[in-house]
């Protein structure tokens, strides 16, 4: 299986050329077990990690051809005849919960495909089918909001997020955003500090990305609306005021209610107490706009 390791360009064609999810599941165990043998005798992580995404591209390209097939065994009838109908079974998965899962990771965007496997490498893990499919659950499921709880102090908005335990060792930023999302009715187009689990499409901007936030690289008010998550707790005076300055809408995650006089001609629209799972710290999100004049005169 090392062979088939070695010969990557040979897995990705196979990959590529491959008509029934029973096909590029197989490419998907040649990988798995590619993988073992890189471990057992070389312990190669890169070449693990890349026998990992060969892998996963094959998961999904399973659930790609596994969600166009027709005559799909019906739910509720594990033992239909499998000549009559295609069952999970003989499309090379081992449940019928995992086609579901590769049907939902064939859903990913590319982009999103490709930032969850760069983020992988970049904190030195695995890339996987169950880190892939949460990636769908955070971005793709569709969810339920709780609306406005409260709006009558100068329009400010008020709410509260009660939120499932992260999917990650950190805070979740990703929870957050979809859930921002969900409420706002609106998506930011650029996302600042903690920019694991945000969508590969949107701009990011951290030091992964070359940037730091008390020098950027943009006009004033080149965005319309962003999003910051600090990575400590810190209030961070100076770069709050560079973001801002880039922004005509700012949502800030924070554990502490962000000082409005910051921001130069910021109103404070909203501001949502959230809560992640047990044990978890209780974090404050609040959105600022720019007077009109203000967020016009400067483009």
């Amino acid at each position: 299986m090392t062979d088939a390791l070695a010969k990557t360009d040979k897995a990705k064609r196979a990959i590529e050329l491959a008509k029934t999810p029973q096909e590029a599941n197989e490419v998907r165990r040649a990988m798995k077990a590619a993988r073992q043998a890189v471990l057992a005798y070389r312990g190669n992580w890169e070449e693990a990690f890349k026998a990992d995404e060969l892998a996963l591209r094959a998961f999904r390209k399973a659930g790609q051809l596994w969600n166009v097939t027709d005559n799909k065994q019906p739910r509720g009838n594990p033992h239909g005849n499998s000549e009559t109908f295609q069952n999970y079974e003989n499309a090379g998965f081992a449940s019928n919960k995992e086609a579901q899962m590769a049907g939902r990771v064939a859903d990913l965007d590319d982009e999103d495909f490709r930032v969850y496997i760069e983020d992988q490498r970049d904190r030195g893990r695995r890339p996987t089918e169950g880190g892939a499919y949460q990636v769908w659950r955070m971005f793709y499921e569709e969810g339920e909001g709780t609306g406005i709880l409260y709006a009558d102090n100068e329009g400010v908005e008020f709410g509260f997020w009660a939120l499932p335990r992260p999917l990650t060792s950190t805070w979740g930023s990703g929870d957050v955003w979809k859930r921002m999302c969900l409420e706002l009715g609106e998506t930011p187009d650029v996302a600042f500090g903690r920019t694991d689990q945000i969508p590969g499409s949107i701009t990011s901007v951290d030091r992964k990305t070359g940037h730091e936030w008390n020098s950027l690289p943009f006009k004033d008010n080149e965005f319309t609306f962003g999003y910051w998550d600090p990575p400590y707790d810190h209030l961070y005076k100076t770069e709050a005021i560079e973001i801002w300055r880039t922004c005509r809408k700012l949502a800030i995650l924070h554990t502490h209610v962000y000082p409005r006089s910051w921001l130069v001609d910021a109103k404070r629209k909203g501001m949502y107490a959230i809560t992640m799972g047990p044990m978890k710290q209780m974090r404050c999100l609040q959105l600022f706009e720019k007077a009109t004049d203000q967020a016009t005169t400067s483009r």
